[in-house]
């Protein structure tokens, strides 16, 4: 370069420090809302017989600016006044994925050659009509950044738009500005504006119609139509006009495809996908492209997707295997009489699966009917008491890379469903090969009860198969099951299978009572099945024998015992208690389970019950207090009675028993922390209130003070409220 002229307009950071420090002859400007008139004001600065005019955010290809040069001697022989540059628009954020286009950064330095336009400004030649060439991608490639951070992008969408507002207010009939305005209202997913400054445009762009406009017209038009949910005649009618001017452009196939997958017209998606992808091997980039070439994986995935609810599995994994990449996933199910759970459970995972296992074991309903609908292999198993056999079974069927195993009354959040199967592909190609998902179990009239987590996806390979007959698991042949967590807020499976209908239904009890006994019978020292066996006969109220077989447990620091622990403990200290057994045996036992784990709150809150039936108060206090404390380490456990919803219940209790032995301090700093808690409990408010109806009024206002917010309405209109509804109640 001969110069270096840059033009400032106003920056407040090092910018003309950094251009004289590379040898720039730097010009102020101030600035007027017109790129065309800063960038005119540069222009005549120059003295060279060319221009270079690069915008700040971009940067020319290392070891390439020699070609430029030589370009522009070869064409100012050839009388051509300005060049087109191929310019590649790239984010640092995804480097693989960018567009690129066309625009003229080099011209000569002659005075009828001059930008025009406040914003989005074009160079014209003043005289004639303006005589360019392109320069191809090989040549030299110019690279533009200037959109790579969201925020700055943000400021220049708003920027834009308000320059673009005044063009029109003075010149209400520029098309160009509209189909500009139209752009930015579209990039903030305003599509009310964006309709409203394209119907302005009556499919005419007049003499700024080129290929690049008018592409960028109809992708604008169809975008809004289809995100407004407009009728579809009119998509229709668009999209007709735009494959007429040409039928290879992927994103009117592309934007029908989406409309379509949003109707949950499958076939139709199918039909657009296709041919979306057929497009994209004639025109694969483009600056306008919503998909190209390095997005194609995308419209395989929707393409996929769209056979798999059509219910096309085969068709579906192929596209997953053979152009995805994809590792395929076998959903494996056991059932027998689940007509009520059945359709719930396979379509809340049906999009992310490529093939439906069902193995029935002797149901008399319409099971088999509802699993053959929703597209299921169904395979007939003869029961006999045993779960594994049944799971062995039913994935001996599975062909997927991964077998996903729920079990007939559970089912996923559908907004999981993505997550679960991205999680599947990531790990696959690694040493895990097994992964723990949360369920939640919850009552079908008293809503969410207990959480844990338990192996539903793993390999589908030899050495993992299921164990035990009964409350059966996952293990390796090797011991090389590698797991991997997922985290509760980011996949989520629901079980209704412990609620009271459910157990009622398949009569649970007296099933696994059975198996278990069974169990036991053949294999006397299986201590696994002592421990559940003692859980099911709690469960029916029988601790007689429950502390029969529980007793029967030798060690529970076993390894095959471990992390069932705490049921161990919960389950045998109530039998105890039920039974009267000494107090000296409770108390040991109950030593032996807060040795183990001092904050779990049903060790204490057994023994709070204990202590009270025997009117042992001080016991008791004390043994409620270490259940509230041991309740924020642990405010729903699978494995305990207590949860996180009873803290009120156990402070009203501790109160209660204080205000028996006098203790009036404890009982003000107990109402306190509990309202603290629960500032919008009535009925705790009231109790307290009656406690203190003879306190002078205004030490009362000042304890509620301390808990309450006065400048905060709500809470203050809350206890306006109770206070009006006890002066009604006197």
């Amino acid at each position: 370069m001969d110069e270096i002229i840059v033009v400032d307009t106003g920056s407040t950071d090092k910018t003309v420090e950094i251009a004289k420090d590379l040898g720039a002859k730097v010009y102020d400007f101030k600035w007027v809302d017109d790129f065309s008139k800063a960038r005119n004001f540069a222009i005549s600065k120059a003295t060279g017989d060319w221009i270079i005019f690069p915008d700040a955010d971009e940067y020319f290809e290392e070891g390439k600016q020699q070609n430029l040069l030589k370009r522009i001697k070869l064409v100012d022989g050839l009388g051509y006044e300005a060049l087109q540059l191929y310019v590649r628009q790239i984010n640092k954020a995804t480097p693989k994925k960018w567009t690129f286009s066309y625009y003229i950064k080099a011209f000569k330095n002659k005075s009828c050659l001059r930008y025009e336009r406040a914003i989005h400004e074009l160079l014209v030649n003043t005289e004639q009509e303006l005589y360019d060439v392109q320069l191809e991608e090989a040549d030299i490639i110019l690279y533009h950044d200037g959109y790579s951070n969201p925020e700055i992008q943000n400021d220049k969408l708003d920027r834009n738009i308000n320059l673009l507002l005044k063009v029109i207010e003075d010149n209400p009939a520029d098309k160009l500005s509209l189909l500009y305005l139209a752009r930015e209202f579209l990039s903030k997913k305003d599509y009310e504006s964006t309709y409203k400054y394209l119907m302005l445009i009556e499919g005419d762009l007049g003499i700024y119609e080129t290929y690049n406009r008018k592409v960028a017209y109809y992708t604008y038009l169809l975008s809004t139509l289809n995100s407004l949910n407009k009728p579809l005649d009119m998509l229709q009618q668009v999209y007709n006009e735009a494959i007429d001017f040409d039928d290879n452009y992927s994103n009117f196939n592309f934007i029908m495809a989406l409309y379509y997958i949003k109707n949950r017209e499958h076939t139709k998606s199918i039909k657009y996908l296709e041919k979306t992808i057929d497009n994209l091997q004639i025109i694969p980039n483009h600056k306008y492209l919503l998909v190209n070439i390095f997005d194609i994986d995308k419209v395989y995935e929707l393409l996929a997707q769209s056979y798999r609810l059509q219910g096309n599995l085969k068709k579906s994994r192929e596209i997953c295997v053979e152009k995805l990449g994809h590792k395929t996933v076998s959903l494996c199910i056991i059932a027998k009489n689940e007509e009520h759970n059945l359709f719930n459970c396979i379509t809340s995972v049906k999009n992310i699966v490529d093939e439906i296992i069902v193995v029935d074991t002797g149901s008399t309903d319409k099971t088999v009917e509802i699993a053959k609908s929703l597209g299921a292999t169904v395979h007939y198993f003869e029961w006999v008491n045993d779960f594994s056999k049944a799971r062995n079974f039913t994935i001996s069927k599975a062909t997927g890379d991964w077998i996903l195993f729920i079990d007939a009354d559970e089912y996923l959040n559908q907004k999981h469903q993505t997550d679960l199967f991205n999680s599947i592909q990531q790990v696959a190609d690694t040493g895990i090969n097994a992964i723990s998902i949360c369920r939640i179990n919850y009552n079908l009239k008293g809503g969410l009860t207990k959480q844990d987590y338990k192996i539903k996806a793993f390999k589908n390979c030899s050495e993992i198969s299921y164990t035990r007959p009964i409350h059966e698991f996952i293990v390796h042949n090797n011991d090389n099951l590698n797991v991997m967590t997922l985290p509760s807020d980011k996949v989520r499976l629901y079980h209704n299978g412990y609620s009271e209908e459910e157990l009622v239904k398949k009569d649970t009890i007296n099933r696994n009572l059975q198996i278990l006994l069974a169990n036991i019978a053949s294999n006397p020292d299986d201590e696994i099945a002592f421990l559940y066996l003692g859980r099911e006969l709690v469960g029916k109220q029988d601790f007689e024998n429950a502390y029969k077989y529980l007793k029967c447990i030798k060690d529970i620091c076993k390894v095959e015992l471990k992390n069932k622990e705490k049921m161990y403990y919960v389950n045998f200290l109530n039998c105890m208690m039920e039974l009267k057994v000494a107090e000296d045996e409770i108390v040991f036992l109950y030593n032996q389970a807060i040795n183990f784990e001092p904050d779990f709150p049903d060790f204490h809150w057994n023994m709070a019950l204990y202590y009270l039936a025997k009117n042992n108060i001080l016991d008791a206090i004390d043994c409620f207090e270490k259940t509230a404390i041991g309740l924020k380490r642990f405010p729903q456990d699978n494995f305990g009675y207590v949860n996180i919803k009873m803290l009120s219940e156990i402070y009203m209790m501790i109160i209660d028993l204080y205000m028996l032995i006098n203790e009036y301090d404890k009982v003000i700093f107990l109402y306190k922390e509990l309202l603290s808690y629960n500032k919008a409990d009535k009925n705790i408010l009231n109790r307290f209130l009656d406690l203190v109806k003879d306190n002078y009024p205004e030490d009362i206002v000042e304890f509620l003070k301390e808990i309450y917010d006065f400048k905060n309405y709500n809470e203050l209109d809350f206890i306006d409220r109770v206070m009006k509804e006890r002066k009604m109640s006197k």
